[in-house]
């Protein structure tokens, strides 16, 4: 599932989306409501254009590890652009925003549970910045 997520960080037009999307299908039938499952699956349908079956695959609660809700936020947020809910887009994308200070703040901050806090904030911004470009303003 990790190479799942991090595959899906990146828009490239040479991953295999279809194994990828397979790989967390396998993952998410082993772990139905875990959400770093959930998410992962939900990346794999946005980046495979499947806008309405990613916004029912993310999930909204559940967490441990503050990057999944993070990326499955931006995500969302994204993928509600994709269907032509922009004001929707614009709330989502401003709560993942002050989220991703809260949680990550600055690259050398704190030790972050779960992963390195220097990996986890490059994930959060290479998509948070694809969101903003996107969407446009939060606010």
């Amino acid at each position: 599932t990790d190479m799942v997520v991090i595959c899906s960080l990146d828009d490239a037009p040479d991953l295999d989306r279809k194994m990828l999307d397979e790989l967390a299908s396998m993952a998410l039938a082993e772990r139905p409501s875990y959400p770093f499952c959930m998410g992962a699956k939900g990346m794999t349908l946005y980046r495979l254009g499947d806008y309405k079956g990613a916004v029912a695959q993310f999930p909204t609660k559940g967490f441990v590890n503050p990057k999944d809700e993070l990326l499955s936020l931006i995500f969302l947020a994204m993928t509600h652009k994709q269907l032509g809910n922009d004001a929707m887009a614009k709330t989502l994308l401003a709560q993942a925003t002050a989220s991703a200070e809260e949680e990550l703040g600055e690259l050398n901050g704190p030790e972050m549970p779960y992963q390195d806090r220097p990996i986890v904030w490059c994930m959060v911004h290479s998509v948070l910045k694809e969101a903003q470009e996107l969407i446009g303003d939060a606010k």
